[in-house]
């Protein structure tokens, strides 16, 4: 019995630990950056094919216009991506959109929301995409689960801006 009473008492402070974790944490923050070999025009207009979406980001597979017109500021948009075998919707509302330099939008779903934001900077021979993504749970239990998980989000991130470099890359061959 007394076992039984000490794995209770266990348990109870790991679920306690776990969601006080959650309850102090400030999210996710990062920044992933790429240089690639084309001029800033190319990368940007690559970036813009939503038919070629689902070849640098991992598990997409849809984007919907729910209100607006495509990347007007205010314009929302459901994006759909698979993980695991099951489908992931994100409501995504334009904030800004600067042909060639800039766009960025906020996004959430039941359990996450942020803001993106990716910028293309023109250097002498290359340009510079970054990908800046701020990410909170809704709650407490699911921003522990955003802080353990956030090693995968970050490497998921700079895969796919790295499969981007390599396709914008290749089309210019």
């Amino acid at each position: 019995m007394k076992v039984l009473a000490w794995g209770s008492i266990i348990v109870s402070f790991l679920i306690f630990a776990f969601v006080a974790f959650g309850y102090f944490s400030s999210g996710m923050d990062h920044v992933s950056t790429e240089e690639v070999d084309a001029p800033t025009e190319v990368c940007w207009k690559f970036f813009q094919k939503v038919h070629r979406m689902d070849e640098w980001i991992k598990g997409f597979k849809k984007i919907e216009i729910i209100d607006g017109f495509p990347n007007k500021p205010g314009s929302t948009f459901r994006v759909t991506l698979e993980r695991n075998g099951q489908e992931i919707e994100l409501i995504q509302t334009v904030r800004r959109f600067e042909i060639g330099e800039i766009i960025s939008f906020d996004m959430e779903n039941d359990m996450i929301f942020g803001h993106t934001e990716i910028t293309f900077k023109d250097n002498p021979e290359h340009t510079l995409i970054s990908y800046r993504q701020v990410l909170k749970g809704k709650n407490a239990v699911y921003n522990s689960v955003l802080e353990f998980n956030e090693g995968s989000f970050i490497e998921e991130q700079n895969q796919n801006l790295h499969r981007l470099r390599q396709l914008i890359e290749a089309s210019i061959e």
